[in-house]
Parts: structure tokens; C-alpha cells; sequence
């Protein structure tokens, strides 16, 4: 669903075309996340503090928005947020005769999406095989390969109803399948202007490519023996921490990196860094490496430059075993142009799989377009989870535009709040749109140059690597405890990996030296990318103790801009950070939901802070009206300083003298409302 831009909503009827002559449009206080909305000036009351009365309206609660391409037209109610009202018009008509068609002819539209247990090659009990295609267009379809000598026409396919074609091949007089498993394969399909041409059938489940040609190939994967699995999917976590990651560039070598290493070498660091979800970018099969998976040949087929699929599987079967949910990063919208070895005219014509003519075609990325059918009589097909992509993009536009002194945090607290309840969201602070060639992650954009020449804890540490360690740790972990109910990071951005993403191409001479992550300078000691990596870790085993992400939104209850001081609280936590370059602040009273004591946390710093026998804690007065805990100090780069405790989050304590940037602190609450400890 795409909001018009160019519309803005304004407390009078909308411009949008169709405009129903009765309906009016207030000026409402929650807008869908999608529509841009001007910077609040935030007061960020606490809950219990009284809001002042909304002056009334009689308008109408409804905003109107506009699907692009235009097919359909709904009202959301602002103030429930969630509600639709569906005007019909004939789009829909066809669309609810379509999906009766469907239904009529598959039975469900569940079965329907279990194509690739129906279509391509199916091997019966007895070894039977079953062959389906669907080629609408096609006026005959053949199998040839190396089982019948590469015979083009000695194995017709029978047509059916609807576009399918289907074939069967007995089992041999052994009893073995006729096509073995490695087998090469193709399809022969004669178009409808009387061409014979060559394709990989859309299920193919394996496709390999030899080193001197430009084309995949169909290799059919049946081995005799498949592979088991030995450890269940784990339960679906409550709090979902995300590993974004790119098996290809899982090595610090300039190469292509296998299923195998990244079993090996990388699922024990997200083990590790308390991430119980992996999401496998790039995975089905692309014959344009430096796509990053975008541009899709064959959906079905795991990728053969990273191994076998059973390399995949046992990857995966690892991954269950730590605990490690995975994920296939699918791209749906849109696929490869290629012919030979992808669906663009598989059956001879442009609209088999996608959009006919121009629609049918991605300009910019010079792809193909599918033709789907979208079913809102039930809200589409259902997501489990929102991606909140104006944040990655909030903070690379402060940090490209404007000097952290100089940050606006209402705005940017907005951007961290701004979703709608009931609707999980997945945040992130940057993920690969970020790394991609043309930008900077969050690490370069606050360090740059000085990456490569200042991070070792062998020499003193300069103010914009001491800043850009701290802003790096504010902002991932605003991000993590603010922004969502699941949290995403890109892999390397953990340890803020130096430098861009960049897949070999033309461009760079096919090199592979920014195709690769270089876990290598988190192994050595001296290396500050060990103190990233560690408050990365720290923050989401914190995370895994105390569950905010599966907690209700956060209640900010304090927010000052001149102070540059955010306080929150969530899952029974109270979340202080202090922004400020410079100011510490002693005595800070800011309001809290229960009286009573709060111990501080010590998760995030426990590497820095010394034992003590007394757990240290801020008393909030059960006396005072609003409950205020007063905090000892508010220091930039420190944490506290009183009662016997120091501490600082990642950097030895000498370094922190120095320090140009605020830091936050933990506290959990009273296990009391009226001062228990």
C-alpha cells in the first residue's frame, strides 16, 4: 500500500480523487506511519500527568488515502487505527471472482501456496517421477537432458486445464528413477511464433553454472540419501533479536564465502552476541552476484555459489541447535530479466509470471514486475511484524546534516515512537541499505578516516573515535529499547565494521576486497572493535534478561532538548540517557511511575564496574506528588559516581576523561510501588 505523497492531510476535505461529497477530515493526532508528519514540539508528559482537553470537532474521524496504482480506495479510522472500510468497485469485483476461480480449482488458497510440493519434478514411493509446468502460452512443452541424449522433442508433456502441462516417467526395470540424481536438464518450449527455446523450470531446486559459461543450468537434486535434520526449529522467541546476514561475504577473505564457514565461523559470534534470529539475505538463486540477491532466476533453488543444499540444511539444522531461529530474506516484488535461466518469458510471452507491456518492467533496476493479485477483503495475506524504516534514515540524516550538539531529540524520539500499537515492529538503527556503496554506516559517517588509524587501544584515544564510540553505543541502543518489539542489525555493524559493502562488478574490476566482513579485527585484543562488539553483546543478553522488546511501547517521561536528557521507562525498567557534549548534571529529577527504590544495572557495564556487596540504588519519595528519584549525576561518558560506583560502557576508565558524548543508564524498578526493594 502506497500513500500519495504529494497529498498532505489537512483538517478539510482531501484533494484525492474520488472525494466522497459527505466525508471530512479532521486534523488527526495519530496518522498511519506512512504519512509524513511535521516535528511535534514534544512535552512527552508522563502518563499519569493529565493532557489537556482536545478542542472538539464534528468532522468526521476518517482520512483518505489513495492506493498507487489506483485500484482500490479505503477509509482508516484514526482513532482505532486499525479498522478498514473497503468501497467496492470493480477491481475488486474481479479480484473476489479470481480468488473464487482459485479457490474452485486448487481447493484453498493454502494449498495454492504449496506450489512447489505440486509443481516441477515430484518423485512417488516408487520411484515414479511427475513433471508440472505452468505455461499459459506455450503452444508444447518437452524435457530433454542428459537422461535422453539432449533429445528435444522425445518427451512431450501432456496440457492441461488452466495452463498446466504434465509428464510422467516410469521408474526404470530396476526400480530407479529414470532422471538421476546431478542429472542435467532442460525444458523445450515451442511459442506461439513457432520457436523452439530453452528454459529452467520456475521449481528447479538446484541450479549450477560452469566456470566458462555466462548461464545456470538445471541440475536436478534428488540424492539418495537426504539429508536429516537433528534438532527441531526452536519456539518462536518472544523478544525477536535479528542477525541480518550475507553468507557470501561471511569471511575476511576476498571471496566468495560458503554455507560451510558460515556453519563454522559466524553462527557461533551471533550465538554469542545473544541474537536468536538469523536472516539469510540472498539466499534463492541469482545469477547477478553483485544484486545482493535482488534480482532473482530461481526462487526454489538454494544459491550453488555458497555450496550444496545440503550445506544449507545442515547450516540450518546448527543454527536450531544454538537456539537460532532462521530466516530467508524473500524478495517477492520483482525478479531477474534473464531468460535462459529465469521466468522472464518462460512460456514465450512477457506476462506469464509478471505485468505485460511497460508495467511489467522495473526501470531502474532493470527488472521484471509480478502480476499479483491482492487480497484486502482480509488485509492481505498477514505480516507478523512492520520494518520501521524511517529510522535507519532518521539517523543517517543527523548525522549527515546536523552536529550531534545540535540534534533535535523530539524529532528523533518521534521517529522511535512513531508506529501503531497492536502492529509489531522490527527497528533498526542501519541495516545493508546503509553499508551499500554510495553511503556509510553508522561507524564511518561518526568516525571516517580515523578508522583506519586511531582504533587501537595502543595509542590515546583521539575526541572523534571517543565520541564516535559513544554515539555508536547511544544510538544502537536507543534504537534496540525504544524503537520496536524486535530488533534488526546488519552483519559487522555490531563492531562497526570500517568502510562500505561493495560486490564485485565492472565498476571495481571485480574485485572482492569490500565483499567480505572482517571479523578479524574483533579477534585482535587491542583493537577498540572489541569494545563495540562487547556492548553489542551486553545490550541484547541485557535485552534477553529483562525482555523490553516483548513489553508493551515505552512511556517517555522526560525529554529535554536544552539538557539533552531522554528518560523512559519499559518492562519495568527506567532507561536515562544524557545526549549532551559536555554537561553532567547532579540531583536530576525526572518522574517515575512507582515510588520506591531502583537498583542500578549493571549489565551493560559489568566488565568496568567493581564488586560491591551492597547493590547501589535512587531512592524515588513516596512523599511527593509525581515521584521523582533523584539521580547523584548525569555525566557525559560516565554513568554514576557516587555511593562507591563507577563505571563506563566499553572504554577503560582512564579513557573516559576525555569523553565528548553522554552516555545512559538502567535502573530497574521497584519490585514494590511503595519503596520494597
Amino acid at each position: 500500500m502506497v500513500l500519495t505523497a504529494e497529498h498532505e492531510i489537512h483538517g478539510e476535505e482531501s484533494d484525492l480523487d474520488p472525494t466522497p461529497p459527505t466525508l471530512h477530515i479532521p486534523k488527526p493526532t495519530h496518522l498511519h506511519p506512512l504519512i509524513p508528519k511535521p516535528t511535534p514540539k514534544p512535552t512527552h508528559l508522563h502518563p499519569l500527568i493529565p493532557k489537556p482537553t482536545p478542542k472538539p470537532t464534528n468532522l468526521h474521524p476518517f482520512i483518505w488515502i489513495q492506493l498507487r496504482p489506483p485500484d482500490l480506495v479505503f477509509c482508516i479510522e484514526v482513532l482505532l487505527g486499525l479498522s478498514l472500510c473497503h468501497i467496492q468497485r470493480p477491481e475488486y469485483k474481479r479480484f473476489a471472482e479470481y480468488l473464487a476461480e482459485l479457490e474452485e480449482a486448487e481447493g484453498t488458497f493454502d494449498r495454492f501456496t504449496l506450489s512447489y510440493q505440486y509443481f516441477g519434478i515430484q518423485r512417488r514411493s516408487d520411484n515414479g517421477l511427475v513433471l508440472r509446468e505452468w505455461a499459459p502460452g506455450a503452444e508444447a512443452v518437452f524435457l530433454t537432458g542428459d537422461f535422453n541424449a539432449w533429445e528435444k522433442q522425445s518427451h512431450p508433456f501432456t496440457q492441461k486445464e488452466f495452463g498446466k502441462w504434465e509428464l510422467y516417467l516410469s521408474p526404470k526395470v530396476d526400480k530407479s528413477p529414470v532422471i538421476k540424481h546431478l542429472t542435467k536438464l532442460k525444458l523445450v518450449v515451442l511459442t506461439k511464433t513457432g520457436e523452439y527455446v530453452f528454459r529452467i523450470s520456475p521449481w528447479a531446486k538446484y541450479v549450477t553454472k560452469m566456470l566458462d559459461s555466462v548461464t545456470y543450468d538445471w541440475t536436478h537434486w534428488d540424492p539418495p540419501q537426504p539429508y536429516q535434520f537433528q534438532h527441531p526449529r526452536p519456539p518462536r522467541p518472544s523478544s525477536l533479536r535479528i542477525y541480518e546476514a550475507h553468507v557470501g561475504i561471511g569471511s575476511p577473505e576476498e571471496k566468495i564465502a560458503s554455507y560451510k564457514n558460515f556453519t563454522r565461523d559466524v553462527l557461533p559470534r551471533i550465538k554469542d552476541l545473544g541474537y536468536n534470529c538469523v536472516q539469510l539475505m540472498a539466499i534463492m538463486e541469482h545469477a547477478y552476484y553483485a544484486s545482493f540477491g535482488y534480482q532473482v532466476t530461481n526462487f526454489f533453488a538454494a544459491s550453488s555459489r555458497f555450496g550444496i543444499p545440503d550445506d544449507l540444511k545442515h547450516l540450518v539444522d546448527t543454527a536450531h541447535s544454538m537456539g537460532i531461529t532462521v530466516l530467508l530474506d524473500v524478495v517477492h516484488s520483482h525478479a531477474s530479466s534473464n531468460t535462459e535461466d529465469g521466468l522472464n518469458y518462460f512460456d514465450g510471452t512477457d506476462s506469464c509470471f509478471f505485468h505485460g507491456g511497460s508495467r511489467g518492467n522495473h526501470s531502474l533496476w532493470g527488472s521484471r514486475l509480478f502480476n499479483y493479485s491482492r487480497s484486502i477483503e482480509e488485509g492481505g495475506l498477514g505480516f507478523d511484524y512492520r520494518l520501521t524504516m524511517a529510522v535507519p534514515d532518521k539517523w543517517i540524516q543527523v548525522l549527515k546534516e546536523v552536529w550531534d550538539e545540535d540534534w533535535d531529540l523530539g524529532n528523533i524520539v518521534h521517529t522511535l515512537t512513531n508506529r501503531r500499537r497492536g502492529e509489531a515492529s522490527v527497528t533498526y538503527a542501519e541495516s545493508h541499505d546503509q553499508a551499500l556503496v554510495g553511503d556509510k554506516s553508522l561507524a564511518f559517517w561518526l568516525m571516517d578516516k580515523e578508522m583506519y588509524t586511531n582504533m587501537s587501544a595502543l595509542i590515546a584515544m583521539t575526541p572523534v573515535i571517543d565520541r564516535g564510540i559513544q554515539l555508536h553505543k547511544l544510538i544502537r541502543l536507543l534504537t534496540h529499547s525504544l524503537g520496536g518489539e524486535g530488533y534488526l542489525n546488519f552483519i559487522g555493524n555490531e563492531f562497526g565494521h570500517p568502510e562500505w559493502l561493495d560486490f564485485p562488478r565492472k565498476g571495481n574490476n571485480e574485485s572482492y576486497y569490500y565483499a567480505r566482513r572482517q571479523f578479524n579485527l574483533v579477534d585482535i585484543e587491542h583493537l577498540r572493535y572489541r569494545q563495540l562488539y562487547a556492548f553489542d553483546r551486553d545490550m541484547n543478553l541485557t535485552e534477553d534478561k529483562y525482555g523490553w522488546l516483548a513489553a508493551g511501547q515505552a512511556a517517555v517521561t522526560t525529554l529535554n532538548q536544552a539538557d539533552k536528557v531522554i528518560v523512559f521507562e519499559r518492562a519495568n525498567l527506567l532507561f536515562v540517557f544524557n545526549f549532551h557534549p559536555c554537561n553532567s548534571y547532579s540531583d536530576y529529577r525526572v518522574a517515575v511511575e512507582h515510588a520506591g527504590k531502583y537498583p542500578f544495572n549493571r549489565e551493560l557495564q559489568k566488565t568496568t564496574v567493581p564488586d560491591s556487596s551492597e547493590q547501589p540504588f535512587i531512592t524515588a519519595n513516596p512523599e511527593q506528588r509525581q515521584t521523582h528519584p533523584t539521580a547523584p549525576l548525569i555525566p557525559p561518558g560516565l554513568l554514576f559516581r557516587e555511593q562507591g560506583l563507577r563505571g563506563a560502557a566499553g572504554d577503560e576508565l582512564h579513557q573516559l576523561k576525555a569523553s565528548h558524548q553522554g552516555l545512559y543508564l538502567i535502573m530497574a524498578q521497584a519490585a514494590s510501588p511503595l519503596g520494597g526493594e
